[in-house]
Formats: structure tokens, C-alpha cells, sequence
């Protein structure tokens, strides 16, 4: 493997060759995954979805204990009713890596993804509550605690979130007031300035993706208005009415020229 070859894996978080077969063979099973998935959902009454099937009470109750016996979870889906163990229908979602982020934000977004995962294997509350510690390394202490507490998976996410930073209105609008303060000095790139930026709306306004996508604009218009160089916003004032990703690509084109 040449040196620049080596260069590109590590950009990538790969550090080995090992690491890349490990990496591959994960997606090889993510994508069989999705693919069967993607066949069986296409299948399902309107308005259902594998989540909801598997997650209804004949499934945990009648036949998650077959299921697992025999390696996997499948079901007979009739007129979206659970009927039997003959064909494959409630295909588990791969698990996630373990987390490695550091805000709240992460982690919401990371147990929306982490809920849907555990649902898929039929796993109950009180099973969720004791694998979500395998998970989130860097908040073991935090799990363990209300482990020791019999609190529930509930209040266990709701713990382990108020770790990494409380929910209040208090702390959005401090959040959202500092995104008027933000600068980009004449030494630095807007490709890093702006990934910065997107972190911190995206914190400042969780899943309201409209107003965050709104601030997105009007930072990237004030930043290039008050830049040194009267290139960039005369770059995107005559796209001024465009999203927001339409004139990052614009600045982005301008600097990389």
C-alpha cells in the first residue's frame, strides 16, 4: 500500500488494514441488512412500517423466545397482523458503533437511531436499559449509577442526556444569542468556519430544521458582507433568495478558486 493510500485511510479514521476489512465487512452487513428490509417493507399494509410490527405486543410476547432460539427475528405479517414464524419479515437493524460524541445534540440523534436498532431485536425496556451502557463508554459511570437506582430506560436516557448538558430554555437562548457573536478572522478558511457554525446552530435549534437552516443564511450573508474581501458577497447577492447550501456552495466554489 503506498503512502498516499495510507494517507486517505487515516483521513477516514481507518489506521490499518485490518481496520478496512473490519469496516467493509460491517457495510457488507449493513447493506444486506437494509436491502432485505427495504424488500419486506415494500410489502407491509399502508401506514405500517417493521418498527411498528415489531414492536406490537403479540410479537414481544409470542414470538420473540422462538425467534431468538432459531438466530433471528421472523414473522408472517397478514393484513399487518402477526401470525406466525414461517418467513423472514422483522429484519434487524444493525447496531450502532458506540458513541464517541461529545454534546447533547449527539445523543439525541444518536438514540434515535439506538431505539430503532434495539426495537428491531424485540428487546424490552428493562433489556434496553442494561445494553445501552455497552454503548456510551465515556458515560459508563453515569449508567451505572442509575443502573443501581432501578431507574428506567426512560430515565436512564434522560440521565445520560442531562450529562452531556441540560435541556432549558435558559440554555437555548444563550445558545442561539452567542450564533450573533460568531466571526470568521481573514486567516481561516469559510470550509472550516462554516462546519463549526453548523455545529452550533444545529445545537442551538435541535430539530427545527427550518429556523436553524433560516440562521444558517443569515450568518453566511453577514459573515461575507463583513469579510475583508468584497468577493464573496458579491458572489452571492445575486442568489441571495437561494437555501442556504446553495450559497455555501457558492463561497466554498469562490475560495477554493
Amino acid at each position: 500500500m503506498s503512502a498516499g493510500d495510507q494517507r486517505k485511510l487515516k483521513a477516514l479514521g481507518i489506521n490499518n488494514l485490518s481496520d478496512l476489512i473490519n469496516r467493509y465487512r460491517n457495510l457488507q452487513g449493513e447493506l444486506e441488512a437494509s436491502k432485505k428490509r427495504f424488500i419486506v417493507e415494500a410489502s407491509l399494509p399502508r401506514g405500517e412500517s417493521l418498527s411498528s410490527v415489531c414492536s406490537k405486543t403479540e410479537w414481544n410476547q409470542q414470538l420473540q423466545p422462538e425467534v431468538l432460539k432459531q438466530g433471528g427475528l421472523t414473522s408472517v405479517i397478514d393484513n399487518g397482523n402477526v401470525t406466525g414464524v414461517n418467513v423472514k419479515a422483522c429484519i434487524p437493524l444493525p447496531m450502532p458503533d458506540k458513541f464517541q460524541g461529545k454534546t447533547r445534540v449527539e445523543l439525541e440523534r444518536y438514540f434515535r437511531y439506538f431505539d430503532e436498532a434495539v426495537t428491531s431485536r424485540g428487546y424490552d425496556d428493562k433489556a434496553k436499559a442494561t445494553i445501552v451502557g455497552n454503548y456510551l463508554p465515556k458515560l459508563q459511570f453515569v449508567h451505572d449509577k442509575l443502573i443501581r437506582k432501578k431507574a428506567t430506560y426512560d430515565e436512564i436516557k434522560a440521565g445520560l442526556l442531562n450529562a452531556l448538558g441540560i435541556d432549558s430554555s435558559v440554555a437555548t437562548f444563550t445558545l442561539r444569542t452567542s450564533l450573533d457573536r460568531l466571526k470568521k478572522s481573514d486567516d481561516k478558511l469559510y470550509k472550516a468556519v462554516l462546519e463549526d457554525v453548523e455545529l452550533q446552530v444545529t445545537q442551538a435549534f435541535n430539530e427545527d430544521e427550518d429556523q436553524g437552516e433560516a440562521e444558517l443564511k443569515k450568518i453566511l450573508i453577514r459573515l461575507t458582507q463583513e469579510d475583508s474581501n468584497p468577493i464573496f458577497g458579491s458572489t452571492i447577492i445575486p442568489h441571495i433568495k437561494e437555501e442556504y447550501t446553495r450559497l455555501k456552495e457558492l463561497v466554498l466554489g469562490v475560495e477554493e478558486t
